[in-house]
């Protein structure tokens, strides 16, 4: 009896014993013993894209948090990936996945923005009359898309800017929130005669605010009475000190013959305003030819500075003997050009030109303008 009691006193002494080295064990930090094996996140950042993670390691199925810097303006990121598989956009510049079961090296693949004037089912188009360079310290210029909406008397838009150095700020308005606008941007919608119904929307810049550099304007627009017609335009504008136009000598032959006899034997004015004129640029936007005489064809030629890619406004005038003035019809005029190219042509009173060096030849109607 004695010699069983021994046993098992030796037995508890050596369970003990066990418990105690044991015990060291369980609260030592080998992630083998307490839970799954951490796996090293290597990150690849370029000069154009600088990319960061909440952690070193992490074990099976942790969430990792990548974060992004974009150094360009120019470009976009398309995805972040891990080890080939696509991570999920959190928020603009954050990225999350799930840790696997192995080392991860994390990247950010960048596209270069394309400029998208329109959308695929004619909503909205960005015109093409816009200008493409904007020059410091002009004031406001006016941008304008055209919207073709089923119905529409709401309008959803987000506008930003890609590059804050160029064109600062933003202009976000939604069905739920108070329009918010900050720097140079603004935004506001036009609407069709005695309607409410949306048929633009107008994005002004301050060029007060802006500098000189080149940024992308991204234009998301949604028709807030129908959520299905939507488009996201990208629109490049280049900032200067100043805008160098292209410029065009042209001749313009205007034929007076339908006028009565006194008053072809008379003086004409005639005023030629560019209809596109950006401020800032470096062309004429006004040019007037005062006291032109006709010639013994019934002709008054007059050399004019045209800027390519623009619309100008012509206005004939007759002076009387009074000398105030009384302003003539000019019929439409069509001349060469073709389909795919335009046309030169004068139509209610907008002149546009397709070349350099041309005569392009109006007819004075005996119809006053009131």
């Amino acid at each position: 009896m004695k010699t069983k009691r021994t046993l098992i006193a030796l037995c508890l002494t050596l369970i003990f014993a066990s418990a105690l080295f044991a015990f060291p064990a369980c609260s030592g930090k080998d992630d083998s013993e307490t839970g799954f094996q951490k796996h090293k996140i290597t990150v690849q950042s370029t000069e154009e894209c600088t990319v960061s993670i909440d952690k070193e390691q992490a074990e099976f199925a942790e969430t990792v948090t990548v974060t992004l810097t974009l150094n360009v303006t120019d470009k976009y990121v398309d995805k972040v990936t891990y080890n080939g598989n696509t991570a999920t956009k959190r928020s603009e510049n954050t990225y999350e996945f799930l840790m696997g079961n192995e080392d991860v090296t994390v990247s950010a693949e960048l596209k270069p923005y394309q400029q998208r004037l329109s959308d695929s089912n004619g909503f909205a188009t960005y015109l093409t009359i816009n200008p493409a360079t904007l020059a410091k310290n002009n004031g406001t210029v006016d941008l304008t898309v055209s919207l073709n909406g089923s119905y529409m008397t709401i309008l959803n838009w987000k506008i930003n800017s890609t590059n804050q150095a160029a064109i600062p700020g933003s202009s976000v308005k939604n069905s739920y929130t108070e329009l918010t606008e900050t720097g140079a941007v603004s935004a506001r919608t036009q609407t069709a005669n005695y309607s409410n119904v949306i048929t633009a929307l107008v994005i002004s810049v301050d060029t007060d605010k802006i500098e000189s550099g080149s940024t992308f304007l991204l234009i998301d627009l949604q028709n807030g009475n129908s959520s299905s017609q939507k488009a996201n335009l990208v629109v490049k504008i280049t900032v200067a000190e100043e805008i160098v136009t292209t410029k065009w000598q042209e001749t313009l032959i205007f034929d007076v013959s339908a006028l009565p006899d006194k008053i072809k034997q008379g003086k004409f004015n005639i005023y030629v305003t560019d209809n596109d004129y950006v401020a800032g640029s470096d062309n004429q936007e006004n040019q007037s030819f005062i006291g032109y005489e006709a010639d013994s064809d019934g002709n008054v030629s007059i050399e004019i500075e045209y800027v390519s890619g623009r619309r100008y406004y012509v206005a004939f005038w007759v002076v009387n003997d009074d000398n105030s003035l009384t302003c003539y019809k000019l019929l439409d005029s069509v001349g060469s050009g073709s389909s795919q190219t335009g046309f030169n042509q004068l139509k209610n009173g907008m002149l546009t030109l397709l070349s350099n060096r041309q005569s392009f030849k109006l007819t004075v109607a005996n119809e006053i303008i009131r």
